[in-house]
């Protein structure tokens, strides 16, 4: 109330004088609050950023620092001009534009120039390692620029011996797995690991320092890094170039060695036995997988030994290895399931009914192999699944095979039941009814194996079905076979088309090549044009002998 009275009281002339002087004091403390400016600061603020760096670098007689710089902006310039707006190099950040990696670069260049100046090639190397790892492995928008800095100190460190090189040794590293794990430039880093591991050989050098994570020597790492990338390469040499991916292998596995990676030897000898395998040396690839399964029982990795059984008996299946295969295999099944690991159940099963299936058992074949499909269906293996259905069809086919042939030597039986086979058989070819039973028994005895020749029997059964019953292919029927040829002496059979298969002489059916309503081939056939002219063929296992 009494202020109120006095502001009233005072007059117009001190109430404006007081205003002005609190008005100067707060813009004399905001002056004060102001930061002071440098002029190169007030230089970046009024120009672009590049081209006020351009200055001060110039003015700190810096010339290795601004050649550098500019080297680089003209760089990206003309990766950008050379691919052009489509491409992914273009929709990049440009480096004249990102104010944060331009501060960083030029402070980071201004250092290693400094400690130049001062003949601190050491502390200058390291500079320029550190900015080397900053920009390639972070973001994969800058790489190229890490790649460009680690070239430059490696021109830099290759002539300095005061650490023993060890900054070059680190530096060829860094850029090898730079180039192996980010860029997947496989042949580069090749020949720049090679050179890292040579230079590091015998030295406790490490680069944890400039990668900032526990690292071993860089002798180890590179070759650590020289196996896989060896690896890379003969993976990709495997489509053109299979003995070299081998050489490869070879090498892959004694740098792993080198490196006392034991797993690492085992996963380059596996690739070694994949090669051999493709290259058609079975031998030496069932030795490399039996090397590599002694390796991983030792280690006591049971996912790795499961998986080089798997490759060693396939090897022995190729070489006929049976005794060692059907071993192996009853191995792999138990310890798969002893360890609960479905994929590994199915292909013993698998693997197993090929075994019996090779030998000639199909009625062992196929519960085995239907086990096996089950298992891969469980955890959706479909390239397996599918597979494995083709060799279970095969296996199930075999089996009903001598029921098969039993049915076709029993229509050549001159008596009443041979007659009620033929008709059968006529049926069967005519309207598809059932020809015969599961519930028949198969003939699996020796008499049901292809021998090396025809036998006598087969021919009789054949003559036998010509002259005995013949009544039964009526003429309407023949005409109808007629109406679906051009001419009709095509219906006389050509006793050429009766071939004759090394192992499969006496399977023997009849067929003129018509195909059903769904365009398959309907597999049996009679035609009957006089006494002694058949076709005899039986799908791709035929027979050729001159009925006469």
């Amino acid at each position: 109330m009494l202020i109120a009275n006095k502001l009233q009281i005072m007059s117009t002339v001190k109430l404006d004088k007081l205003k002005r002087e609190e008005h100067l004091r707060r813009r004399d403390k905001m002056r004060k609050d102001l930061p002071v400016l440098t002029k190169e600061e007030v230089r970046r603020y009024r120009l672009p950023l590049h081209q006020a760096l351009f200055l001060e670098l110039e003015e700190q007689n810096l010339l290795s620092s601004l050649a550098f710089l500019h080297q680089m902006i003209d760089y990206q310039k003309y990766m950008r001009r050379t691919h052009g707006p489509n491409s992914k190099l273009w929709a990049k950040p440009r480096l004249v534009r990102s104010p944060a990696i331009l501060k960083l670069l030029v402070e980071g260049l201004k250092a290693a120039e400094y400690a130049h100046l001062s003949r601190d090639i050491a502390l200058e190397c390291d500079h320029f390692l550190n900015l080397g790892v900053y920009f390639c492995f972070g973001d994969s928008d800058w790489w190229w620029l890490g790649e460009q800095v680690f070239n430059h100190c490696i021109n830099i460190s290759r002539n300095y011996h005061g650490d023993g090189q060890r900054r070059f040794a680190t530096a060829e590293y860094l850029l090898g797995k730079y180039l192996f794990e980010n860029k997947r430039e496989i042949e580069p880093a090749i020949e720049v690991l090679r050179k890292a591991r040579m230079l590091s050989n015998g030295f406790p050098w490490t680069a944890s320092k400039y990668l900032h994570f526990t690292q071993k020597t860089v002798f180890v790492e590179s070759c650590l890094v020289l196996h896989k990338a060896l690896l890379a390469q003969a993976k990709i040499l495997e489509k053109y170039d299979m003995e070299t991916a081998i050489i490869l292998c070879a090498k892959a596995r004694r740098r792993s060695y080198d490196a006392c990676d034991h797993e690492g030897e085992a996963i380059a000898l596996m690739q070694q036995g994949d090669c051999e395998m493709c290259f058609e040396q079975t031998s030496n690839a069932a030795e490399s997988y039996y090397k590599v399964l002694l390796m991983h029982i030792k280690a006591n990795r049971i996912k790795e030994t499961c998986e080089a059984r798997v490759r060693l008996i396939q090897a022995y299946l190729k070489l006929g290895n049976w005794k060692e295969s059907y071993h192996h295999l009853q191995q792999l099944l138990q310890c798969a399931e002893r360890n609960n690991m479905p994929y590994y159940i199915g292909q013993s099963y698998r693997y197993m009914g090929e075994y019996y299936l090779n030998h000639g058992n199909p009625d062992q074949a196929t519960p085995l192999l239907i086990k096996a499909l089950n298992a891969f269906h469980e955890i959706g293996d479909i390239s397996n699944r599918e597979q494995t259905k083709n060799f279970a069809a095969v296996s199930a086919g075999q089996e009903l095979m001598p029921k098969y042939i039993n049915f076709i030597l029993k229509c050549g039986e001159d008596t009443d039941e041979g007659l009620n086979y033929m008709e059968k058989l006529i049926r069967w070819k005519d309207t598809r009814d059932v020809a015969w039973s599961e519930a028949q028994p198969s003939t699996e005895s020796l008499a049901c194996v292809p021998t090396a020749e025809p036998d006598d029997s087969v021919l009789d059964v054949v003559d036998s079905i010509i002259s005995t019953h013949k009544v039964v292919i009526s003429e309407p029927e023949i005409g109808r076979r007629a109406a679906h040829q051009e001419d009709s002496t095509d219906l006389i059979l050509n006793p050429s088309k009766i071939k004759a298969s090394p192992t499969n002489e006496d399977i023997l059916l009849i067929d003129d090549g018509e195909k059903d309503q769904n365009g398959s081939d309907t597999d049996l056939d009679i035609i009957y044009d006089g006494p002694r002219r058949l076709t005899v063929p039986f799908g791709s296992l035929t027979m050729q002998q001159t009925l006469l």
